[in-house]
């Protein structure tokens, strides 16, 4: 039996399958690259197909057919043609210009010679990952998203349409990673390296990091004072501790109820608290994110949340990236007790207001793990205050 051919001239190949020329066909199952959004086209029944063929929406012809390997065995062919940079290159190639021919691919990257441009091709051809296409003598690639796997529950996802079949998601952040990310950036404070120098470039990418968190209005009103002079440390750290004097004298911490969970915890934030003040001068670099304005002079709610709220998302930001980078920090605002002369000291303008200091250095030990936390459902309202869930 010769193949069905489709209305571009493409042949179809047939999947054999058992489910094939039966009303029942094997759910579809489609995987989707995870920087791209596609439409894909499902292929008319026929007595030659199941359920799960797929028609790609560039060329007409199938992209996934149910005779294909077993899905262990693909997402390994995926992976390993993902794991080499050149193939990734050329994969953004594709992404942005598709349906290039061999040649405009090697005139892209002109380090490598046309066979081994070809034998890139090959191996992501294997993978399914590019799909091809004749006209006359030239040979066309089109980036081809759909082996890439889907995890459920592990992927955070967006919806890409396929027609007659309403949505499927697509791949876009590890969602194990990230929740791990913002379950265990802990205030680092004993487990600071102090003997291990952190190159200013790690810092740098941090805050290029930070600077794509929110900002209100656009207005990107912030600065980041990065500080490792041992005698503007020191001072710094003085400040510190003199601060936490301050802290002590005035009651803090305040008493909590009996028999709450933090109530235990307590005693062991303040000692590393206190850790913290006698070793801080020690510690690598400070980094201090500040915002244009001052809050004690604004007497509107509003003005102040949207301050704030322009520079606290990207102190956040900071400490995500500099965990993601082995650094461990620790939010600390107790040198604001003085402010003003810290201001002076790092010659910061009168009209800017410093909004924490964190001291970054890499921790020791393998890991951080959640909290203890107080459970959700109290702290979450809905509709009215005291409506919980």
């Amino acid at each position: 039996m010769s193949p069905r051919r489709t209305a571009m001239g493409a042949p179809w190949r047939t999947c054999g399958c058992s489910a094939a020329g039966t009303d029942r066909g094997t759910p579809l199952t489609l995987s989707i690259f995870p920087t791209r959004s596609i439409g894909i086209r499902r292929r008319p029944r026929s007595s030659m197909t199941c359920d799960r063929c797929v028609t790609c929406p560039v060329l007409s012809c199938p992209v996934l057919s149910c005779r294909s390997m077993e899905e262990t065995d693909r997402d390994d062919l995926v992976f390993e043609a993902l794991a080499d940079p050149t193939r990734r290159a050329l994969l953004d190639a594709l992404f942005q210009d598709d349906g290039r021919p061999v040649q405009a691919l090697c005139d892209r990257h002109p380090e490598m010679t046309p066979f081994g441009v070809m034998k890139h091709l090959g191996v992501l051809e294997a993978a399914n990952l590019v799909v091809t296409r004749r006209e006359g003598r030239t040979k066309r690639h089109f980036l081809n998203p759909i082996p890439i796997p889907i995890r459920p529950g592990r992927c955070a996802t967006r919806n890409v349409r396929v027609r007659g079949r309403g949505t499927v998601a697509a791949m876009t952040i590890d969602r194990a990673a990230a929740d791990k990310l913002l379950t265990t950036t802990r205030s680092v404070r004993k487990r600071l390296d102090l003997t291990r120098p952190v190159p200013l470039e790690l810092i740098d990418e941090c805050i290029e990091v930070a600077m794509q968190a929110p900002t209100g209005t656009n207005a990107q009103n912030w600065s980041f004072v990065v500080v490792t002079d041992p005698a503007k440390k020191a001072a710094i750290a003085d400040f510190y501790r003199r601060g936490g004097e301050v802290m002590a004298g005035s009651g803090y911490p305040p008493p909590l109820p009996e028999g709450d969970p933090r109530e235990h915890v307590m005693p062991k934030v303040m000692e590393s608290a206190t850790y913290l003040g006698e070793v801080l001068d020690q510690v690598p670099v400070f980094v201090i994110p500040c915002v244009q304005g001052r809050m004690e002079k604004v007497p509107m709610i509003v003005a102040q949340a949207s301050t704030y709220g322009s520079i606290l998302p990207a102190a956040w930001s900071f400490m995500l990236a500099a965990r993601a980078r082995g650094l461990g920090t620790a939010w600390t605002t107790i040198h604001l007790f003085f402010h003003d002369e810290v201001s002076e000291l790092l010659g910061i303008p009168p009209e800017w207001t410093q909004t924490a200091l964190f001291p970054v250095a890499y921790y020791t030990g393998d890991d951080f793990k959640p909290a203890h936390r107080l459970p959700a459902g109290p702290m979450i309202h809905r509709d009215t205050w005291g409506q919980h869930p």
